[in-house]
């Protein structure tokens, strides 16, 4: 078997009424999640978040809306249907506000400890932790 996915891990959350309906799947391996889901949120919905390593995030809204508020930013970022956003993230705090509609959404967080750098070699040496 491939040792990169010698540790492959499954999760599934499922969204409740009076939040909304949906469900988001997780498969993490290492320091790698991805994440994508269907949901279905009946009102606005803000969640609150907090991050104290480092990493790199990829947002792909296929369809929905949502904004994302920190003072790392400096600014309001926006994630529109069919639209895709790169963050680096390190001490990051926020909120995520997601605007109430039906949301398709894929996300991949990687988070780059030094030694999954040194076992896949993914990012230059030259990057500390």
């Amino acid at each position: 078997m491939n040792p990169l996915f010698s540790n492959l891990t499954f999760f599934q959350d499922n969204i409740y009424p009076p939040f909304g309906n949906g469900m988001y799947h997780k498969i993490c391996f290492e320091n790698v999640h991805i994440g994508f889901g269907n949901l279905f949120l009946g009102r606005r919905l803000i969640l609150y978040f907090e991050s104290d390593f480092k990493s790199v995030e990829m947002h792909f809204t296929i369809n929905g809306k949502s904004s994302a508020h920190s003072a790392n930013f400096g600014k309001t970022i926006s994630f529109e249907s069919y639209q895709h956003n790169i963050i680096y993230a390190y001490q990051m705090g926020g909120k995520m506000e997601f605007s109430g509609e039906d949301m398709q959404i894929l996300e991949n967080p990687r988070h780059f400890s030094t030694a999954f750098k040194r076992k896949y070699n993914v990012i230059p040496n030259t990057i500390k932790n």
